[in-house]
Parts: C-alpha cells; sequence; structure tokens
C-alpha cells in the first residue's frame, strides 16, 4: 500500500530542490569574548554572517570592546547584541562578504557579471552604530563599503571623520566621477538643511543604495525612527551606475581618534537593517512564538483604529498579510535567525520540512473549513487550511536542514499534483 509517509517523502525529495530566499546578505554583532585573550583581538574572529572568511588586518589591529552600542528613536529600542569594536593608532581592518551565488543562490539576483552587489532595479540597505573619540586634527576613522580594493581607492560609501572633512562632525565620504576617474568626496552632514552631528555622538546610520540602468542614488539617515522606514533623508547622492557597487567593508582610525563600532547589516529590506523588539509581546509574554500569530490573525483585515495600532507593523493602517510577512521577518531576527520564517514553518523551527506538511494535511480543512491556526497549517490567515497553504509550504519546502540544492527547482504543477495525491491517502487511511 502506497502509505502517507511515502507520498511525502517522494514529495520532499522533489521539493528540496526548490530555493529559500534569504534577505540579511551581512551581519556583525561583534558577540566575542573581550576576556578571551584570542577573540579580544579582533582580528580573524569571524563570527557573524555573510562573510568570506574572518577580519583582516591591514595596517595596525582592532579590538573588542565589552558591552553593545545601543540606539532607540525614542519609542522603538533597535536590538543589538553582543559587544562592540573599538579601531584606530592607525589600524584598517576589514572584511570581505560572501557573495558567490554557489553557496548562497537566494543572492542571485543581487549579483553582477562582475561579482558585486549592484543588479539594475535592485536595492540594499546597510545600516551601523558608530561613536568617536575624537581629540582633534585632522587625523580620520571610518567605515568604508568598498569595492575591489581595500585601499582608500576602493572606498564606495563612508561614514565617520575624513582627514579633510568638517572638525568633530561626522563626514559623508562618497565617488565622485570627474574626467579623470573616481576620487573621493568629503560631503559634511553638517551643513545646512542636514543634522549636526558630533562625532562624540554615538550615531545609528541608515542608507539606502538604488541600483539603476544609468545611475545608482544613494540615501542617508542619521538616528531615524524605526517604526517603518523613513522618508526625509539626511543626504543623498546620485552617481555614475557602478558607482556604490559593493563587495567589502573596511573600519579605520589614524591616531589622535578611537572609532566604536557595532551592529552592522546590510539586507534587501529595511526591516533587516533596522530590527526592533516588540512583535513578540502580542501573545501576553515576550518571547516569538506562534502565540503572537495566533494573537495577530484574531485581528486580520481589520483597520487601525480601532484595532490596537501595535498589530499594524508597516503603518499602513490595515492589518493583514504585509504585516505578517514582516513579522515572519523580524521574529526570526529576534529569534537569532538571519533570514526569514517561511510561511509553512508552522512550528517555527525554521525550517518547512516533512513535519510541517505532515500536519497540515492531517488538519486539511479546505477552503470552506474554518478555525485553524498558524500551528495547523493556515499560512495566510483567513482560517483554512487548503490546497493555497499547502501550496506555498510546497514551495517554501527546505528540508529539515533548512538548505536547498543549487538545482533547477521541480516542475510546480508536479509538486502541486503529488501534494493532492497526499491529501487523498491522507483522506483515504482517515
Amino acid at each position: 500500500m502506497f502509505r502517507l509517509t511515502s507520498c511525502l517523502a517522494v514529495l520532499a525529495v522533489l521539493v528540496a530542490m526548490g530555493e529559500v530566499n534569504a534577505t540579511v546578505i551581512v551581519l556583525e554583532s561583534f558577540d566575542y569574548d573581550p576576556d578571551d585573550a584570542a577573540e579580544a583581538n579582533l582580528i580573524d574572529n569571524d563570527g557573524g554572517f555573510g562573510w568570506q572568511g574572518g577580519w583582516a588586518a591591514y595596517a595596525g589591529t582592532a579590538s573588542v570592546s565589552p558591552g553593545n552600542l545601543t540606539y532607540t528613536d525614542g519609542a522603538l529600542e533597535l536590538i543589538a547584541k553582543g559587544n562592540h569594536a573599538t579601531v584606530g593608532n592607525g589600524a584598517i581592518v576589514g572584511r570581505h562578504f560572501d557573495l558567490d551565488t554557489t553557496r548562497r543562490p537566494e543572492l542571485a539576483g543581487h549579483i553582477n557579471p562582475a561579482g558585486n552587489l549592484g543588479v539594475p532595479g535592485t536595492l540594499i540597505w546597510f545600516s551601523v552604530l558608530g561613536k568617536m573619540n575624537y581629540t582633534g586634527g585632522f587625523s580620520w576613522a571610518k567605515f568604508d563599503l568598498q569595492r575591489d580594493d581595500t585601499s582608500a581607492g576602493g572606498n564606495r560609501v563612508g561614514v565617520g571623520k575624513g582627514s579633510d572633512g568638517y572638525q568633530g562632525y561626522w563626514n559623508l565620504e562618497l565617488p565622485q566621477h570627474v574626467p579623470s576617474g573616481t576620487v573621493l568626496l568629503d560631503f559634511d552632514v553638517s551643513q545646512p538643511g542636514t543634522q549636526s552631528r558630533s562625532l562624540h555622538e554615538k550615531t545609528f546610520f541608515l542608507g539606502r543604495i538604488d541600483y539603476g540602468n544609468s545611475v545608482d542614488t544613494l540615501h542617508l539617515w542619521l538616528d531615524p525612527t524605526l517604526a517603518s522606514e523613513p522618508l526625509n533623508y539626511e543626504a543623498n547622492y546620485v552617481g555614475s551606475n557602478s558607482d556604490l557597487e559593493l563587495d567589502r567593508l573596511r573600519l579605520t582610525g589614524a591616531s589622535g581618534v578611537v572609532g566604536a563600532w557595532d551592529e552592522i547589516r546590510i539586507a534587501t529590506t529595511f526591516a533587516e537593517v533596522a530590527p526592533v523588539p516588540g512583535l513578540c509581546t502580542f501573545g501576553g509574554d515576550t518571547s516569538c512564538n506562534t502565540d503572537d500569530l495566533d494573537a495577530l490573525y484574531a485581528v486580520f483585515n481589520t483597520h487601525v483604529p480601532p484595532t490596537d495600532p501595535l498589530f499594524d507593523l508597516n503603518s499602513d493602517t490595515v492589518v493583514g498579510e504585509a504585516d505578517l510577512d514582516l513579522w515572519l521577518n523580524l521574529a526570526a531576527v529576534e529569534n537569532g535567525y538571519f533570514s526569514p520564517y517561511l510561511r509553512g514553518d508552522i512550528d517555527l523551527d525554521h525550517d518547512v520540512d516533512t513535519f510541517d506538511l505532515t500536519q497540515m494535511i492531517i488538519n486539511y480543512t479546505g477552503a470552506l473549513g474554518s478555525g485553524t491556526t498558524w500551528l495547523t497549517g493556515d499560512t495566510d490567515g483567513d482560517g483554512d487550511t487548503d490546497t493555497v497553504d499547502l501550496t506555498t509550504a510546497i514551495i517554501n519546502f527546505t528540508s529539515a536542514r533548512n538548505a536547498a540544492a543549487a538545482v533547477p527547482e521541480p516542475s510546480g504543477l508536479l509538486l502541486l499534483v503529488l501534494a493532492v495525491g497526499c491529501l487523498a491517502v491522507a483522506r483515504v487511511r482517515a
């Protein structure tokens, strides 16, 4: 007899050929032990996510200091973990992004033929917390996003203190095309129309790069609100195509200035570079679990007001699937993952496997059913577990190891036929 478990096994082999979409490109929280001699020196530490190798020293060295830098917009607090890095006294340290689409097929749509971030029609977000101990003079310390070269010639975007910048204020450094080639231009964010910000003030930098067919555009915010994507930026730059392609970063600090840096994030969504707690209180506690999704589903397709704005995560005055997707992103980060929970991951263990599919089949109600929850297979909040939910889970199938092979995706029709077959087996055996 063709058993249900056999059916699911066949289905699992085929759907495991799909891809998992992740949005975090790199993340570094400097979660190293400053009391451990080996980890207190930043060089060769290889934690975080999305990197090719550990931290390298190009001049001097850098250290891991206790405690994380924090930021709050007055209402929400940025999620920050681990410790922070201090860089100064002539140090230049850096790290390369892992942009190999063989290892990370989910990034294929963001990597151009040169192997860099910068595909026209895509965008990336980046963020970093920074603070300076500046004693004056023409010294420098910066956070630089780079391409091709770990020297100053590779700088694409930099925030910090430029040697020829305004004294005592944060500067924005950018590439600028001139007839003789690409040079670096300091732009002072303390100029009229922007926020004046002392180097001694801890600052949360948020940036977005929009890649176009002919131009690349950068927007930069200082200490923005965290509830939703900010609108009014402090600085912007429009450069020639390829100006802002990226593949690495570096931290620098000359004598006379020491930079403290924390929570380096690059991702494809605002939510991943500015994660905040609070979304995990829906269920009455502070942990991110299916109780929160039950509470969210209870107010699905309602308006704010009268619904509590706590549930309106994307601030569009309607509680719905956009808020569900944002919760899946942010809750995964809060629980220590670097990619979102996927629809179909009904037990929130960060994979969609045969356990999830089996439970969905057991709890299948069809489109006319009601009373189901996330835990029983309702992936879209409409109160049932139907073929839409099951198909979503099949598309998102990762297997229990939460990694998908980089091979062509099988026919969606074939998968659906197999899923329907599994449902028929389940009904007959019931």
